[in-house]
């Protein structure tokens, strides 16, 4: 090696020692910054006082409260239950028909004892 290279050498070798001086200072302050902050903010929420929150409590939450119930006839229910659903709407229909059958029945009872095989005498007027 000639002496020019050597000269080069030495060079690169005190620059990568002040290189790593500067980044050990820098990170020594780095540290030093951490440690300062960490402290201020102890410091802060020891000093802080307590914040009470801004809300009241609701002394009127649970007053009672005077209620009236709903008056809904059962056919009503039966109604919105039937309407609230489309295969419910298929048993109303259903429910309607057998319902007015038998209304039909009921109402020409005596039609139909009449038209009956047994004797009069055996049909109590009191049965239907």
């Amino acid at each position: 090696m000639n002496k020019s290279e050597k000269q080069i050498q030495d060079m690169k070798k005190e620059i990568k020692e002040e290189d790593r001086l500067r980044l050990q200072s820098i990170d020594q302050a780095l540290r030093n910054l951490s440690t300062q902050q960490q402290e201020t903010k102890q410091d802060d929420m020891i000093n802080q006082p307590e914040v009470k929150s801004k809300r009241q409590y609701n002394k009127n939450k649970y007053q009672d409260v005077e209620r009236e119930t709903a008056q809904v006839e059962p056919k009503d229910v039966v109604k919105n239950t039937f309407i609230a659903h489309p295969n419910l709407e298929v048993l109303n229909v259903i429910d309607n028909v057998l319902f007015n059958s038998v209304g039909k029945l009921f109402r020409v009872n005596k039609d139909l004892v009449r038209l009956s095989d047994k004797p009069q005498l055996e049909v109590d007027p009191n049965e239907f």
